[in-house]
């Protein structure tokens, strides 16, 4: 037995030795920094600080192409937004799609972001490829809170998408009620038509027809709205 104990002793110094070095490696894994896009994600105001601190710079995109300005619009998180504003992020850079941090932010319903985003010389005329810009998502994804700080600024409330439509066609075909009185009473044209000739209101009328009873209800108090003193 005393013959095998030097060549056990050799194993099992082998074995602690492995432990040792799998364990640094595992800490080493969690204390490892997070990314500046991984931060903006996460709404993680210390990681963001801490990656700008480390020296990354603030436009480095995650996989998609998304900056962190973008992807902290995206999450809502004004606070992370602010944090890469004040390290030079620019507010203009647009994604794959053609969308804005002030397009993600709109799109998003966050109207905190939002805020900060319009206090850096908004560029109101850039569209995604598709022609949609922030009033057009913000409208069609129902977040009346964007759209009123939006159309407060100065962004234009009438503008054409690609394919035709306008903001208020769009809040129109999703029975987006408050998004349409936001849009009247900015002054959206009750008038215009899409390349069907439809206005606004037939639009409405058409997507009423095969609604559950629920959004019939909410068609119908969008038809009242077009069919008002602005129609």
């Amino acid at each position: 037995m005393k013959r095998n104990e030097p060549l056990l002793c050799l194993v099992l110094t082998f074995v602690l030795l492995a432990v040792a070095v799998a364990g640094c490696a595992g800490r080493s894994t969690l204390n490892a920094p997070v990314g500046l896009p991984e931060a903006a994600r996460t709404c993680s105001v210390a990681d963001a600080e801490q990656a700008l601190a480390n020296g990354v710079d603030v436009e480095t995109p995650d996989g998609t192409g998304l900056t962190p300005l973008a992807l902290a619009c995206r999450g809502r998180c004004p606070a992370v937004v602010e944090v890469l504003i004040q390290a030079g992020a620019n507010p203009h850079a647009a994604d794959r799609s053609g969308a804005t941090p002030l397009m993600q932010a709109a799109a998003a319903g966050a109207p905190k972001c939002l805020a900060l985003l319009l206090q850096q010389d908004p560029d109101f005329l850039a569209t995604r490829f598709d022609g949609f810009d922030a009033v057009h998502l913000a409208t069609v994804n129902g977040h009346a809170d964007c759209l009123r700080l939006l159309l407060e600024a100065g962004a234009q409330g009438d503008r054409f998408s690609v394919d035709g439509r306008t903001p208020l066609m769009l809040g129109a075909a999703a029975g987006e009620t408050a998004c349409v009185e936001v849009l009247l009473a900015n002054g959206a044209n009750v008038d215009h038509q899409d390349g069907e000739g439809r206005r606004a209101i037939d639009i409405a009328h058409a997507a009423a027809a095969g609604a559950p009873p629920a959004r019939q209800r909410r068609y119908a108090a969008i038809v009242v709205l077009l069919s008002g003193p602005a129609g």
